[in-house]
């Protein structure tokens, strides 16, 4: 294992970041890599995001925040897009690996994680993957399919070092590719609290209602909103489903899904047929979620997994009232057992837990509050007196003794 002790350097250090999506995407992974882009930044590391351009009209390189992003041609919407983006991403690294001091993989199973991983292996260039696998895909390799088994495998063989997020992590690592020093367990710190003192609740409130009438909410209204994605691990037919009665008979209840995906448009037509395309609010992508996130009464995340990096912890340390899918991995990364706040993953148990927030608000309030505490102690533990850029540092002086010994 690496040792807190070594020395680690003292100058400004520069990181390149390897993602499949960035600003103004704002899904649990951007959020996250954009508050770690922002706390780096106070410690001396500047991030570069090399992400798709997802469209011709964007720029191909912007500054957001202090971070620059980068976008490469040809975005990975095919099979043929895909290596020719691939390609792309090599030549970049190729051209511009020496302006960085370390490499970041955001996630294994990225078409080009394997790739940059490579190079970076092949180029002595310091780099790091991080590993934070679903709960569905947490358990064993089984899980995996052939290509992200292979996917895993490479990158974990070829950087310099794997953070892993939670104790299956660490194991499914060691099951790949055998014992080794350069895996360390790290949880990522959560965001700062968000403002849920009742004025600033109110302006949020009064924000979203000036910028869309749509999105107008009267003082008693009670908010729930699921920040999804819309494909089929979010589960959102099963929060239609479980939410519709109660839509149906409660004139305060409102339900906003946010978010964009391939499968909005079907999505949609099933509000249609089912009478609910004109209470159940589909606004879209947001570039900032904070406002929406303190006009919240309650954040549903309906499957084990989803939003377990942002929205979750940002929950959990605010004190927004949450509902979760519970997973056999609760524990291991949040620091506490079962809590009020999460639910079986059914329909009925999902209806029902809503119910009793309606009634009882304050017990969720209280798990929530509890959640947060168990949670922040755990990240302490984990990491200890020493963040992000202190695992960065280490990896340089790791990847210097290995250089200096070949």
């Amino acid at each position: 294992m690496l040792s807190s002790k070594s020395r680690l350097p003292l100058r400004s250090q520069r990181l390149l970041v390897v993602a499949q999506r960035y600003w103004p995407y704002t899904n649990d992974h951007s959020l996250r890599l954009a508050l770690q882009s922002r706390r780096l930044l106070n410690e001396g590391w500047h991030t570069t995001v090399l992400t798709p351009k997802w469209h011709t009209d964007w720029p191909s390189r912007i500054r957001v925040e202090g971070t620059d992003v980068v976008r490469i041609d040809q975005p990975p919407t095919n099979s043929v897009g895909q290596g020719l983006y691939r390609r792309n991403v090599q030549r970049w690294l190729a051209q511009h690996y020496r302006q960085f001091d370390v490499l970041w993989c955001d996630d294994p199973c990225d078409m080009v994680a394997p790739t940059a991983l490579t190079f970076a292996s092949q180029s002595h260039w310091p780099s790091v993957v991080r590993h934070d696998p679903t709960p569905d895909t947490s358990d064993s390799d089984t899980q995996l399919d052939d290509a992200a088994r292979a996917s895993l495998v490479n990158c974990c063989e070829n950087a310099s070092t794997i953070l892993v997020t939670s104790v299956a992590a660490q194991q499914q690592c060691l099951k790949l590719i055998g014992a080794t020093d350069k895996i360390v367990r790290f949880s990522d710190w959560p965001g700062p609290a968000l403002d849920r003192s009742p004025s600033a609740r109110r302006a949020a409130r009064s924000c979203l209602s000036d910028a869309n009438s749509d999105l107008a909410l009267h003082t008693q209204d009670q908010l729930v909103i699921v920040p999804a994605e819309f494909n089929g691990r979010w589960n959102l037919r099963l929060v239609v489903g479980a939410l519709e009665s109660l839509l149906e008979v409660s004139s305060r209840l409102r339900l906003w899904i946010l978010g964009d995906g391939p499968e909005r448009e079907s999505f949609y037509d099933c509000l249609q047929g089912m009478g609910l395309h004109r209470i159940v609010v589909l606004p879209g992508m947001f570039s900032c979620v904070d406002t929406v996130m303190q006009a919240a009464d309650l954040c549903l995340l309906p499957t084990a997994g989803c939003g377990q990096s942002w929205y979750l912890p940002t929950c959990m340390v605010s004190g927004i009232p949450f509902l979760v899918a519970h997973s056999a991995q609760w524990s291991g990364r949040y620091g506490q057992t079962r809590l009020e706040n999460c639910f079986d993953g059914s329909a009925g148990e999902l209806r029902a837990k809503v119910q009793e927030w309606l009634r009882n608000p304050a017990q969720l309030a209280q798990s929530t509050k509890i959640a947060g505490q168990a949670y922040r102690k755990h990240c302490a533990a984990v990491c200890g007196d020493g963040g992000l850029a202190k695992h960065l540092g280490l990896t340089l002086v790791a990847n210097d003794r290995v250089n200096t010994k070949t």
